[in-house]
């Protein structure tokens, strides 16, 4: 008989792989996941070891140094500074100055050192602190400190061994000294020749706002003496007192313009035989008008001035007193008016209306 005729097998279809290595996207998702577990152990470990050993247990260098900075300011121990890598100067000056100590600034070096004893010698009102220092370091030092003081005495001065130093150092005192006595006297001690750099320091102390109401910046160009002299006059005209005799009031407030024209006359306003008499009897007037127009809350004093800059500095004053910035807006052009409201602004806590 013959044999049956096999079956005819079925194809075999593929079944589906569970096999995890040989598929790639979940090959993906276990690599992920295995390398955020691994992270997470090792910021265990940083973490477990950091809080048994302090900052030098940290293994990344710049969260070791600013540990390191932080655990100094926090001591007051300069020690840590010196393992703060790239903060340890910066860690020291920090607490130089925080703690007005010049034992910190012993272990920095060069222009940093010396920067640290002259903020210390100020924070700490201590110029002696300047001894630490040497050649024009040292008159540096000295001279910043009397800058700091507004050159309220000369006591240091001579201790500066720079001769431009202290020169400066000594005709700021005399400067000071004849703006706060209102003793003009003391301008003839000030040089009658031309002298930038000196001009230039004078400008930086004093009343700014008188000097920049009346427009002493434009002066720049005068002695040194007959800067002096003008601006202790201006000083004095607004405090409404007599520039050539201070002890004697005057009620600027009720002048005339014609009485104004008289008391700012060049007879009656020659505060210096070298003064421009023109520019002292012009300034004399403007300080007049600005003070009456502050006075009276009026901008139509201002109106009176000539010169188009004292004029806005009248107006841009008389904001501030009253601080009103719709006053800026009498001013001539859009740029100024600007200028004026920013003014007001910086000064909004008070004025002297």
């Amino acid at each position: 008989m013959a044999h049956a005729a096999k079956k005819a097998e079925k194809p075999k279809t593929a079944k589906p792989t569970t096999d995890l290595i040989g598929n790639p996207e979940r090959r993906t998702i276990i690599f992920v996941a295995a390398a955020m577990v691994l992270l997470a152990i090792v910021a265990v470990a940083l973490n477990t070891i950091s809080s048994r050993t302090g900052c030098g247990g940290i293994v990344l260098s710049m969260q070791r140094y600013q540990c390191y900075d932080n655990l100094a300011q926090s001591t007051g121990d300069v020690a840590y500074c010196m393992k703060s890598g790239v903060y340890e100067q910066n860690c020291a000056l920090s607490l130089a100055n925080k703690n007005a100590n010049v034992t910190y600034c012993k272990v920095l070096s060069g222009v940093t050192y010396t920067g640290c004893i002259e903020n210390v010698s100020i924070d700490a009102m201590d110029p002696s602190y300047c001894s630490m220092l040497s050649g024009n370091n040292a008159s540096s030092c000295y001279y910043k400190y009397e800058n700091q003081i507004n050159f309220s005495t000369e006591s240091y001065c001579g201790s500066i061994t720079n001769s431009t130093y202290r020169n400066n150092c000594r005709y700021s005192y005399d400067y000071m000294r004849a703006i706060s006595t209102g003793q003009n006297s003391y301008c003839s001690m000030l040089p009658e020749t031309e002298n930038e750099s000196l001009m230039y320091n004078l400008s930086k102390l004093g009343n700014a706002s008188v000097r920049e109401n009346y427009g002493f910046y434009s002066y720049l160009n005068t002695t040194p003496s007959q800067y002096c002299y003008n601006v202790e006059g201006a000083i004095t005209l607004a405090k409404g007192k007599n520039p050539i005799n201070s002890t004697s009031n005057m009620s600027i407030y009720a002048l005339n313009n014609t009485q104004i024209s008289s008391e700012c006359g060049v007879g009656n306003y020659i505060v210096s035989q070298n003064a421009t008499a023109s520019a002292l009897s012009s300034i004399c007037g403007y300080a007049f008008y600005t003070q009456r127009a502050i006075y009276e809350k009026n901008t139509s004093e201002c109106d009176l001035i000539s010169s188009q800059n004292f004029r806005y500095s009248c107006i841009e004053n008389l904001a501030i007193s009253t601080q009103n910035a719709l006053v800026c807006n009498y001013l001539g052009s859009q740029s100024e008016a600007s200028s004026c409201e920013y003014a007001v602004s910086l000064n909004e806590t008070g004025g002297s209306g």
